[in-house]
């Protein structure tokens, strides 16, 4: 549930954050980040930034501490964290098989009420993807493009 301390002032609000695995423990993290502005994780392999990402939003549990993105606990909140909250990264398995515009279809159906169309193809065409492209030709950076594209199309809330 939403926490009253947490102000959802705050993009993201992380107090206490920890997490052990064998060989590597992250935390504890207190990070503040203001809705409305860029903030960049930035560190050396295994300084815990991508595992700090996928605690945040939920793809994997906290030993110790909470999480808040837009004012919503990214565990008990974990499913309307998702609806307003994108996450983009160059990993985006679904993205690797067959037409963009099948990409796009798929991503658009979880998320109905808030899918711009017209940004989408307005996005697509900024970043010159042809949607009857196959996405196994793209090259890596057309691909994160397009991994873009589909987050942004949803207009979401944060952008991750």
């Amino acid at each position: 549930m939403t926490d009253p301390n947490h102000s959802s002032e705050n993009a993201i609000e992380i107090r206490g954050l920890r997490k052990h695995f064998p060989g590597f423990d992250l935390g504890p993290l207190n990070l503040t980040v203001p809705r409305g502005s860029i903030y960049a994780f930035v560190g050396p392999n295994g300084a815990g930034k991508s595992t700090t990402i996928d605690l945040i939003f939920g793809m994997g549990r906290q030993d110790a501490g909470s999480v808040t993105v837009a004012g919503l606990d990214n565990v008990a909140d974990e499913v309307a964290l998702k609806k307003r909250a994108a996450y983009v990264s160059p990993e985006m398995e679904y993205l690797t098989w067959g037409k963009v515009r099948n990409a796009v279809r798929f991503v658009r159906g979880f998320y109905p009420e808030t899918w711009d169309d017209l940004y989408c193809a307005e996005l697509l065409d900024t970043f010159e993807i042809d949607p009857d492209a196959k996405i196994a030709t793209l090259s890596f950076g057309s691909r994160t493009k397009l991994a873009l594209v589909v987050a942004l199309a949803r207009r979401p809330e944060i952008l991750v």
